[in-house]
């Protein structure tokens, strides 16, 4: 399953990355800051910027 982890580069999104990565499942991640240890795509989105959003997700389901 391709799934989106906002807060890819806090604690909890990094955990949660790894998780679904364990599991088999295809994970993107956005933040406004990479982590300096991402194991998985990841795009730069301002979440306070819905257009920004809408725009990633679009990404997202044409695959990126």
């Amino acid at each position: 399953m391709k799934l989106l982890v906002t807060g890819s580069s806090g604690r909890i999104g990094r955990a949660a990355i790894e998780r679904l990565l364990e599991e088999g499942h295809e994970v993107i991640g956005i933040d406004e800051v990479p982590s300096s240890d991402m194991r998985c795509p990841f795009a730069r989105v301002d979440m306070r910027d819905y257009s920004q959003v809408l725009d990633a997700v679009a990404d997202i389901e044409s695959g990126i």
